[in-house]
Formats: structure tokens, C-alpha cells, sequence
């Protein structure tokens, strides 16, 4: 699988350079230093650049959103109110950059639904750790509890609060996330209610 993804990627085919978004541009974003892949330049050149957290467009979608925030911190803005606002301002905002998401899924919880939807992901996120490390103490590892620690770390990954995300309110996202809370819930009742 790796080996296809790396062909794929390093390939051109179709009209996007998928190796220049995928490899390239992601290493320009997370290192201070800059490759630059023209094709009218035969060698790669490097050059430095200041250190982001994250690339430049995603630093600007949380500045955005919570600016966005402080209008309205208990309820949010609603699902979808970036996309909305975006619209509103003609995608051109005083702070930030517009786009149809914040581009995490936590920044995106606390923007849309406030303090009281930080509220259930802090629960929700508790008890998937808490039963994670519960089920790791009890040192059991057969089948049922492999498929336990898979699913798991599948929503620790989707849901994780400091890497950029899709839109958690959108339907891509929420058949990948709620299928695997189903998978969760069965394994949990099978592994750890038991």
C-alpha cells in the first residue's frame, strides 16, 4: 500500500502535481527550510524561512475563528457559522483567512459550539482515554481487545486537537468518525462492560 501511495504520488497523473502538494509543500510547511521544485530550475534550491506551527493559511484559519469566538463563547457560532461568516465578509476578513472550515477539529468545536461543545468533546475524550489506558492495565490481549485498542487509537487519530482536520460537520468526515464510534461503542461493550 505504501509503495502504491508513493508511486501514485511521485507520478504525475492528471493534471495536479500531486507529488509537488503532497511531499514538497508539506515540507515547505513544518521545516524552516524551503525547497523549491520549479521546472525551469534544474537544482533544488533551499532557502530559509521563519518557523510556523502550523503553514501560514492554517495559523490564519484559527486566528479567524477565534476572533470569531469571543463574539459568542457559550452557544458558538452554530455548525457551519465560519462558512457563513466567510460569506458574509466575501471571503476577504479584517483578521485571519476565510475558507469554509477552521481546519481543526477542536478549534472547530469550540468556534461553532461553544464552551458547551468543548464541554462534551473534553468528556468524550476522557472516557476514550480513560478506557484505553484501563483496558491496557488489564494487560489482556486477545482478539477482541486488539480490535478494542485499533478502534481507539482510529478515533484518537481522527479526533486529535493539535494537527489540522477536515470539517467535523461535514458528511465525508462524519461517516469516517461515525462509524467508527459504532465500531467503538460494540467493541467497549464487548471488551469492557463485560
Amino acid at each position: 500500500m505504501i509503495f502504491f501511495i508513493f508511486i501514485t504520488s511521485y507520478f504525475k497523473i492528471g493534471k495536479a502535481n500531486t507529488f509537488n502538494r503532497i511531499f514538497v509543500k508539506t515540507y515547505n510547511q513544518i521545516t524552516k527550510v524551503e525547497i523549491n521544485t520549479n521546472k525551469s530550475d534544474t537544482k533544488i534550491k533551499k532557502e530559509f524561512k521563519a518557523f510556523n506551527i502550523y503553514s501560514e493559511d492554517h495559523e490564519g484559519h484559527i486566528l479567524l475563528a477565534l476572533n470569531l469566538f469571543e463574539k459568542n463563547k457559550i452557544f458558538g457560532i452554530g455548525p457551519k457559522g465560519f462558512k457563513h461568516y466567510c460569506r458574509k465578509v466575501n471571503y476577504t476578513p479584517k483578521i485571519g483567512i476565510c475558507s469554509t472550515h477552521p481546519h481543526n477539529i477542536l478549534i472547530q468545536i469550540v468556534l461553532e459550539l461553544g464552551l458547551i461543545g468543548l464541554a462534551f468533546y473534553i468528556i468524550a475524550a476522557i472516557f476514550v482515554l480513560f478506557n484505553f489506558f484501563k483496558s491496557i492495565v488489564r494487560q489482556k490481549f486477545n482478539y477482541d481487545y486488539l480490535a478494542f485498542y485499533s478502534i481507539t487509537l482510529g478515533l484518537i487519530i481522527n479526533l486529535f486537537p493539535f494537527i489540522p482536520g477536515g470539517n467535523f460537520f461535514n458528511n465525508w468526515i462524519s461517516i469516517i468518525l461515525y462509524y467508527n464510534i459504532g465500531l467503538y461503542l460494540y467493541s467497549y461493550k464487548k471488551c469492557i462492560l463485560k
